[in-house]
């Protein structure tokens, strides 16, 4: 004779597991889908403000450049006289922001700055020259 087996009470013991699993798996889900998850904002480059270009001065040597703004992103071998400064940030919700500074030298002295639009680029003002000492007057 034939027995019925029972699985009720192995259908009964699965429930709970599935049903927690299910659970784990939606919430899981909702969490990735949903974009709460925490993003860093991330910064490269050289931050170049408008102060540290109001520093700058035509005539200035790279040594007196590199003081103010720090050291250029990129020095391109074959445009030894064009320095770049480049600002990137993508903060982990928004749009990526980025801001490019050039700087162009004449005979090792500064010549001209370009930027972005974004960026409000001073007119270089010549560097001042200390005066020369006065010669003692003659006896």
């Amino acid at each position: 004779m034939l027995t019925r087996c029972n699985h009720t009470a192995l259908n009964y013991n699965i429930r709970p597991l599935l049903r927690s699993s299910l659970i784990v798996g939606l919430i899981s889900l909702s969490l990735f889908t949903s974009g709460c998850l925490y993003r860093i904002d991330v910064q490269q480059g050289n931050i170049v403000s408008a102060d540290a270009l109001a520093k700058l001065k035509q005539g200035m040597t790279p040594e007196q450049v590199r003081y103010i703004l720090g050291t250029p992103l990129l020095v391109d071998v074959f445009h030894e006289q064009r320095w770049d400064y480049y600002y990137s940030l993508k903060p982990g919700q928004g749009e990526l922001e980025e801001k490019k500074v050039q700087l162009y030298f004449d005979n090792e002295r500064l010549s001209r700055i370009a930027a972005d639009k974004s960026i409000e680029v001073p007119k270089l003002s010549p560097l001042e020259r200390p005066n020369a000492p006065s010669r003692p007057p003659l006896l």
